[in-house]
């Protein structure tokens, strides 16, 4: 996907804005009914020039068996 992260709107469903260049905060998951799917609500620290007022929504699901849209699934991480 060849576009401008800054300025997107709506579920990314393909391509990665932000892969492995820094980490997001997962803050919340939803349903799009515009597009009809479920998505990964994630907060930049960019502030709120960067895509919708500072966040994107991921698509959640993939399939079975993947580790999801840019692979949240699977790299989660937590401070301790």
């Amino acid at each position: 996907m060849d576009c401008d992260f800054n300025v997107f709107e709506g579920v990314v469903t393909e391509g990665c804005p932000a892969a492995d260049e820094h980490s997001l905060l997962l803050v919340g998951s939803g349903f799009d009914e515009v597009q009809k799917v479920n998505f990964w609500l994630l907060q930049n620290s960019w502030g709120p020039s960067w895509g919708e007022n500072g966040y994107i929504r991921i698509m959640r699901e993939r399939g079975t068996n993947t580790p999801g849209m840019c692979g949240i699934a699977m790299k989660a991480s937590y401070p301790i």
